[in-house]
């Protein structure tokens, strides 16, 4: 007795495929990044799964759900994957239990998850969002095609082993990292107790990228928007943001490595960095969306490019006012008080780190200060 009726059309077991597919692909790509965002091996930020503030996977992948026992969710979506897949292939074994089974489950689950990055996390995930719907059309068009409603408890117990094995080989999987990570965490930690306090101002310019003057995690980053490395913190923050929303302040201060706005430099290194600061500093309240659009385009900046994005922000006469360029100096000025010699440097809670760490480096230091 097969899992299919015989007058189940080929159409239908295509379309029953491709969507297993889909569902198995997408929950490959989340177990990869669920590790990737646990256990970051580089610098970290972007990918086809950060879209936006409310489209990313990072919430999703950081809240209290994404795992269970340390394996992530995301495996046992591999599995329900291969359940409506397999009756294609042992077109002869009787698979229709399971599916009805652990396709229902996977439903509401589905539903649950659904609800809870939307009321819970204020986010959705695109990638999520491709398993929770090409699971359930496969499974939709295997549950109309079914030759039989009953269960089997001796199918579904042993699929139900199947299961535990994967979230027992995650947990050992999630433990194994743990252990790597914990063998540099407390020689980092003491390293950065061991960082002298920066004199810093109580008022620094208003300047955030994320604000929350409460925050017991205190950032504050001194940039050019044309250095390299400057380049990737920045790809860091979306990251930052999401994993310690609520619980941090970015402040994004600049230090051109040009002449033409600090005192410090004998000539422009880097000619467009002032010019692009200025540019900020007139959407200061949009800082954020700038800062992201200026570092992604930060191979072709030139003034050509900078005098279009002026016109298309509607800045040009803040741009040219002698006062914008005050405003800057200062900021810079203060950048040479505290003793900033190279971009990127970052004050964490008034402990300055020069260079860019890698994210690993960055959750364990913020996570030893909350």
């Amino acid at each position: 007795m097969s899992t299919f009726k015989n007058e189940t059309s080929f159409n239908t077991k295509f379309f029953i495929g491709l969507f297993s597919i889909i569902a198995f692909g997408s929950s490959i790509y989340l177990t990869q990044h669920f590790y990737s965002v646990h256990f970051p091996q580089g610098i970290g930020g972007g990918g086809i799964c950060d879209i936006s503030s409310f489209l990313n996977c990072d919430s999703a992948t950081n809240s209290p759900i994404s795992n269970i026992f340390g394996a992530p969710i995301s495996s046992l979506g591999i599995i329900t994957s291969l359940i409506f897949f397999a009756p294609l292939v042992l077109s002869k074994v009787n698979l229709s239990g399971v599916v009805l089974f652990f396709g229902g489950i996977n439903l509401l689950g589905c539903v649950g998850l659904l609800v809870y990055s939307l009321v819970a996390l204020g986010s959705l995930c695109p990638v999520c969002s491709i398993f929770w719907v090409s699971s359930n059309i496969a499974f939709f068009l295997s549950f109309k095609n079914l030759e039989s409603r009953s269960l089997s408890p001796v199918s579904i117990l042993s699929t139900s082993i199947l299961f535990l094995v994967v979230i027992g080989l995650g947990n050992l999987t999630y433990s194994s990292k743990q252990k790597d990570l914990l063998s540099i965490k407390d020689d980092l930690i003491k390293q950065y107790k061991s960082l002298k306090i920066v004199p810093v101002p109580n008022e620094l310019p208003n300047l955030s990228l994320i604000s929350n003057k409460n925050a017991p995690i205190r950032m504050v980053i001194f940039s050019d928007f044309q250095c390299p490395a400057c380049k990737s913190l920045s790809k860091m923050v979306p990251s930052l943001m999401r994993r310690y929303k609520g619980k941090i302040d970015i402040k994004y201060l600049f230090y051109p490595l040009d002449n033409s706005c600090n005192s410090k430099m004998t000539y422009g290194l880097h000619p467009q960095a002032c010019n692009a600061a200025k540019l900020s500093l007139c959407k200061k309240d949009e800082l954020l969306r700038v800062h992201d659009e200026i570092f992604h385009e930060q191979e072709s900046l030139d003034e050509e490019w900078i005098n279009q994005k002026v016109s298309t922000e509607n800045a040009t006469e803040c741009y040219n006012n002698p006062e914008t360029l005050k405003e800057l100096i200062s900021i810079v000025d203060l950048g040479n008080e505290i003793g900033i010699k190279s971009t990127p440097t970052f004050l964490l809670n008034d402990k300055k780190i020069e260079g860019v760490l890698p994210l690993t480096q960055m959750y364990i230091l913020m996570d030893s200060l909350l």
